[in-house]
């Protein structure tokens, strides 16, 4: 796992507390998952995770949420995409406490979402779909907090399929938009010349 010296340290210090935490206390105190949090918040789902669970989360960090695409993140800050927030967000939990040491290689783990996430063990590296687990086990009062590289998108949902083909910045609607206004100006080039 490779993880910058200060998120690092930082993730160290927050969880060392995060035994008297919950879920979203211990994020919050972490300050590496502002995006993860502000989104809980939006989807209300930071009740749901306070609860007695107990809830694994694979949270992803600031750094995993920039690495998506800023036109799909934008749209699921809008209220008309609430529900594949709410998706994308419950596709990180799982029921139970789900430790590190019990992950196996091409284990199916099924999300309060509803569909499964796939576990990849290489050697030291853990994945969760395609994102690396960073720091693993970090205990709250009910549940496990693991730190994760990229977010998880439940490729099944509809919802969600709609929102990333409507809202990405590869979709069609991007690419025409970028593509009529070129084919106008090789048009005027060619009318010139």
């Amino acid at each position: 796992m490779h993880l910058p010296l200060a998120l690092f340290l930082s993730v160290c210090v927050s969880f060392a507390r995060a035994a008297e935490l919950n879920i979203p206390e211990t994020a919050t105190a972490n300050g590496s998952f502002k995006t993860l949090v502000t989104l809980l918040a939006k989807a209300e789902l930071v009740e749901i995770l306070s609860g007695t669970g107990p809830f694994t989360v694979f949270a992803p960090t600031d750094d995993a949420f920039a690495k998506l695409d800023a036109e799909v993140v934008k749209c699921l800050k809008k209220d008309k995409y609430k529900a594949e927030l709410t998706a994308v967000l419950k596709y990180h939990v799982a029921n139970g406490k789900v430790e590190s040491s019990t992950l196996k290689n091409d284990q199916k783990v099924e999300t309060l979402e509803g569909s499964e996430a796939t576990v990849t063990i290489a050697g030291d590296t853990v994945k969760i779909n395609d994102a690396t687990v960073e720091i693993p086990d970090v205990s709250a009062t009910n549940g496990i907090i693991h730190a994760i590289d990229g977010v998880l998108i439940p490729t099944g949902n509809a919802g969600v399929k709609a929102l990333i083909a409507e809202c990405g910045s590869k979709s069609a609607s991007a690419i025409l938009g970028v593509a009529i206004p070129l084919i106008g100006m090789v048009a005027a080039v060619v009318a010139v010349v």
